[in-house]
């Protein structure tokens, strides 16, 4: 379960084409990163899926016309269109039906790509739970394109609702001793503060990206949720921000804890992508951990003109293990890759 940066993506298994590329359409810039770099005369795909969540904008349109124009060539029957499924960001049940209906059709992939760089969290979690549930044996390759930010600029504004995302955890499970509640922060101060008032944990445990997606990421994340760090009832913890096995060791810690077994785990993810896929790791590692819960909160707008300043150009590969967790290993040696 090691993460390595890539320049080119080849196919998952070389001289074969993916069965599957998901990607979403946004109005980051990075979400075209992937596609541009696949390999040509190298990646085909037997069928991809592009997600779009609702909401019509110069930015997105113009990055839909681009990715249709980029993937084309990289069908495996040039027949096939390329257009994307349109989804609400703020309700995930349409996507639920989706996907289920795209197990129905497709009951065997083998071979599935994700570009998950501007996926929300909760699709992301849940589209991560409905591949691994439905193609248990596959081989399932995440590709991120971590952002840069700028400093003491908000990415978002306001809060729409905070609710406790359905399939993760015990949402029944309300008559614990205390509740623990594990913020992994991001640039966010104003959601991470709502879900904190929100939960009113007996203790909250403050997770900073260290080491970070690139030099200097962390301190805006300090800087934006100080009142948290600093509250006498929080403990303040670092995990990678790039590495999900990290993040799934901290939460197991965290849940396995003797101290407290009798609490409840509220865990929020506001952080990186990449620590999102840790927390989805963790509920599958503890048979879906009946004394957590993912807690969330839906930002009111978003900072669309500036919320992605630039982005790195190299691509972090990461497979998910197997249920028995053995390794996915690519064909290709990570020296072919880089």
């Amino acid at each position: 379960m090691s993460v390595i940066p890539i320049s080119t993506v080849r196919p998952i298994e070389s001289s074969k084409s993916d069965d599957l590329f998901i990607a979403s359409v946004s109005f980051e810039p990075r979400c075209l990163n992937v596609s541009a770099r696949l390999k040509k005369s190298e990646y085909k795909a037997r069928n991809m899926l592009l997600v779009r969540y609702y909401g019509e904008d110069n930015l997105k349109n113009k990055h839909q016309l681009r990715l249709k124009e980029i993937l084309k060539p990289y069908l495996e029957s040039p027949s096939h269109e390329i257009e994307p499924v349109y989804f609400n960001k703020y309700d995930s049940s349409k996507f639920t039906r989706f996907l289920h209906d795209l197990a129905h059709k497709n009951p065997s992939l083998e071979r599935i790509t994700v570009d998950i760089s501007t996926f929300t969290k909760q699709y992301l979690l849940l589209l991560l739970r409905f591949l691994r549930s439905n193609y248990p044996n596959a081989k399932i390759r995440l590709l991120y394109t971590p952002g840069y930010y700028m400093v003491r600029q908000n990415l978002t504004w306001g809060i729409k609702d905070i609710t406790y995302l359905p399939y993760f955890g015990n949402l029944d499970c309300v008559e614990l001793h205390r509740n623990i509640l594990i913020l992994l922060l991001g640039y966010e101060g104003e959601r991470a503060y709502a879900i904190w008032k929100y939960v009113e944990p007996d203790l909250t445990v403050a997770v900073i990206g260290n080491p970070p997606t690139y030099h200097g990421a962390d301190l805006p994340s300090r800087s934006a949720n100080r009142s948290i760090l600093e509250h006498p009832n929080t403990v303040v913890e670092e995990v990678s921000a790039l590495d999900p096995a990290c993040t799934k060791d901290l939460l197991n810690r965290w849940y396995r804890d003797e101290k407290y077994k009798d609490s409840m785990v509220s865990i929020a993810p506001l952080g990186t992508k990449m620590q999102t896929v840790g927390i989805y790791l963790f509920f599958e590692e503890n048979n879906n951990a009946s004394r957590a819960q993912i807690v969330y909160a839906f930002p009111l707008f978003y900072n669309k003109e500036k919320y992605t300043l630039e982005f790195d150009k190299e691509i972090r590969e990461f497979y998910l293990p197997h249920k028995n967790n053995e390794k996915v290993k690519s064909v290709e040696s990570e020296s072919q890759r880089k």
